[in-house]
Parts: structure tokens; C-alpha cells; sequence
């Protein structure tokens, strides 16, 4: 089965990226399909003028704009399926109708909510928000959810043409649970499938786990909807307990402040650490927090729980479809941040709990990490989806 393959990577890695590099590896190595990949990385235009800016992603997003490298492969290659992961935004979405015109199938990779929101998690001050749901579409523009305005514009205006696209698409995957009820309730004539992930750890680092350290780790973006304010407050409290964070993003500068303003001494800044290093420092923490307000259950949350590392997360019906409080996980009220810094506390000498609840975790994600039931769940997809194709 000839599949395309159209992903646009983001200016910061996360865990989509890698998801998407992990599948499209998995796939071409698979005697089921041949491969062939369109990327483009947001990082291609950062150090351009504005006024570049604006013309590559105008020629982007308009019908006449249609990347003449991109038509050619799709000629060439002639591809019986196609798979996109995030197109925004310089993957124009006007190769949408072209692939449907060319009666090729679509599949379309849900990571997030970007076919509702601009910003992609809706959330907006740390609750839920559908400001931008039909009806109010330029709520984006009016709060400036991008923190920059051109940005908030620009996603605001791929929005609805995405929006207004999804008839092309004929099938969603998600690998969650809580996505796939959201997208079946405001998409209820789509066909929306559900495939665990699948998450390429090295064997031999989950059959032969290392001894527990005396930290407690955070690994993700540094972004405001990722909650690392509540991780930098907790730590700030429990100065006898050591704290790594691992990761880039927008709010560097925030955490690095943060640690200087007040002397903390108990925090370590990583920074950006490739994944061959971070994986360790995961699986040697006693607990990772992860206070995310995206109802989303991310990609590093599920790595700990391979790696038989207990996490912390909030309470919210995301999270609570994957973990059940002190049994596989622990939960803790997102709106109760002064809570925090006694879980923690209590957590951290309890090791006991901690191993138990690690192996419950393991326990229940560890297909994940297996990559012929994932390829074998994708393909039984393609198939359905080409054997209704006229």
C-alpha cells in the first residue's frame, strides 16, 4: 500500500513530532506499506522579515499556493492513502480536495484540538474554553490566545479554512479515549477511530530499569498551558527535595528567573535534552509531575508509566480515562495548587506506594510499546478505509 505522509514540525519539539517520526519509521519498515514523506518545519521562516513571513504563509494557505513540489510528489509517487499529521502552517490545506478530487483516501492524525481551536488546546486561562466553536470564531484574535497577535491572526485564518475542510477527510485517529468522544460529539458524522500509540522506548531500558534517584522531575514544553509555574511554586516549598526540569520552550526565561529570584538551590535546569538522555533521568525519578491543563494525556506521561516512574497529574476527565488515583497514578486538584507541595511531600518517602502504583502503570500501557500491534492496528484502518473507496 503506497501512503504519503504530510507533517508540518513545530518551532519547538514535542511530543507530536516525535510520534510522527516513531509511526512514519515504523510504517516504512513494515512489509505492509511504502513510504514517502512532505515535511515542513516552522522553524524555516523564524529569522525571515515579516514581510516574507507573510507572503510564505499567504502562498500557503491559498488555492493558487499549492506547493509545485508537493503535486509533483503526489504525481510521481501516485499514493493510494494519505496520512496528515499537522499541516499548519506552511503545508497548504488546499491539497485536501486536490487528494479527494484524485479519489485518494485521507487520514487524518488528531494530536490536539486545532480543528476547533487556533491555539490548538482549548484552554484559556487555565479552563476549558470553546470560545472558538461555530459561532465565535475569532475569539482567538479578540484574546490574543497565541500571545502574538500576528501569530493568533494567522492560526485564526488556517482555522477556518481547516474547519471548513474537514468534509475532505475520511478518517480521524486518535489515541485517546477522552479526544476521540470529543471530536465523535461535534463531528458526528465522521468516522472517528481510536489506536493506542506507539511509543518507540529501547527495550533493554524497560527490562532492565535503574535504581530510583532522590528527584522529582518535570519533561515537556516550557509553555503556560503545560503548568510549570505549579511545578517551579511546589518545588519552591519543599526545599529538601530535589526538582529537574527538562525542556524548552517560550518560558525559559520564566523558569531561569523564577530559580534565581529565589535562590532554590533544589532545582536543576536541564534545558532542551535529547531524548537517549532525558529517557534515563525519567526513569531514575522517584515521581514526574505533569500539570498540564490541555486534556490531553501526553506523550511524556505515558514514557513514565513504561519506564515505571509514578506521575502526578491534574484531576480532569482526561487523565481520569488512563489513571485512577492511587492506583496506576496519582491526581490532584488543578484549581488546589497549594495542595501540591504536601502530595508531593507525602509521595516522596513512600516508596511503597510509589513502587506499587509504578508497576500498576506499567501495567496498563504496556502495549504501547509494541510496534507490530500498532502497525497491524493502522493498517486494518487503511484497509477498511480502501475497501469503501468506489
Amino acid at each position: 500500500m503506497r501512503l504519503l505522509v504530510l507533517h508540518n514540525f513545530y518551532s519547538f519539539t514535542t511530543g507530536e513530532d516525535l510520534i510522527v517520526k516513531w509511526v512514519t519509521t515504523s510504517l516504512k519498515k513494515s512489509d505492509s506499506f511504502e513510504v514517502e514523506t512532505y515535511y515542513h518545519s516552522s522553524k524555516e521562516f523564524h529569522s525571515l522579515p515579516v514581510f516574507k513571513k507573510f507572503l510564505i504563509i499567504f502562498r500557503a494557505n491559498v488555492p493558487f499556493g499549492l506547493s509545485k513540489d508537493l503535486r509533483k510528489k503526489i504525481n510521481l509517487f501516485k499514493p493510494e492513502i494519505v496520512l496528515i499529521h499537522n499541516l499548519i502552517p506552511l503545508i497548504n490545506p488546499w491539497v485536501l480536495p486536490l487528494l479527494i478530487k484524485l479519489r485518494i483516501p485521507v487520514i487524518a492524525s488528531i494530536y490536539n484540538y486545532r480543528y476547533f481551536c487556533p491555539a490548538g488546546t482549548c484552554t484559556r486561562d487555565r479552563n476549558f474554553c470553546c470560545d472558538c466553536f461555530p459561532g465565535l470564531p475569532f475569539a482567538a484574535i479578540w484574546h490574543n490566545c497565541l500571545d502574538n497577535i500576528f501569530y493568533s491572526l494567522l492560526y485564526t485564518w488556517r482555522y477556518l479554512i481547516q474547519r471548513s475542510f474537514i468534509k475532505y477527510i475520511n478518517v480521524f485517529v486518535t489515541s485517546t479515549f477522552y479526544r476521540k468522544g470529543f471530536y465523535e460529539r461535534l463531528l458526528p458524522a465522521k468516522d472517528i477511530k481510536f489506536l493506542a500509540p506507539f511509543l518507540d522506548i529501547p527495550t533493554d531500558l524497560i527490562n532492565n530499569p535503574s535504581a530510583k534517584s532522590n528527584y522529582v522531575v518535570f519533561a515537556g514544553r516550557l509553555v503556560k498551558e503545560k503548568g510549570i509555574d505549579h511545578f517551579l511554586t511546589c518545588a519552591q516549598k519543599l526545599p529538601h527535595i530535589e526538582f529537574k526540569i527538562c525542556g524548552d520552550g517560550p518560558l525559559r526565561t520564566y523558569c531561569t528567573d523564577f530559580i534565581c529570584s529565589h535562590n532554590l538551590k533544589n532545582i536543576t535546569f536541564e534545558g532542551w535534552v535529547e531524548r537517549q538522555e532525558l529517557l534515563p533521568i525519567i526513569q531514575q525519578a522517584r515521581l514526574l509531575i505533569f500539570p498540564s491543563f490541555c486534556y490531553e494525556f501526553g506523550l511524556v506521561k505515558c514514557e513514565a508509566m513504561l519506564l515505571k516512574t509514578p506521575i502526578l497529574t491534574i484531576d480532569d476527565e482526561a487523565n481520569r480515562m488512563l489513571i485512577t488515583d492511587h492506583n496506576n497514578g496519582f491526581l490532584y486538584d488543578p484549581m488546589d495548587v497549594k495542595s501540591l507541595p504536601k502530595i508531593v511531600d507525602n509521595l516522596y518517602n513512600n516508596e511503597a506506594l510509589l513502587e506499587r502504583v509504578a508497576q500498576r502503570a506499567f501495567e496498563r500501557v504496556q502495549d504501547y510499546n509494541d510496534e507490530q500491534r500498532f502497525t497491524k492496528g493502522f493498517y486494518d484502518i487503511c484497509y477498511s478505509l480502501m475497501d469503501k473507496q468506489p
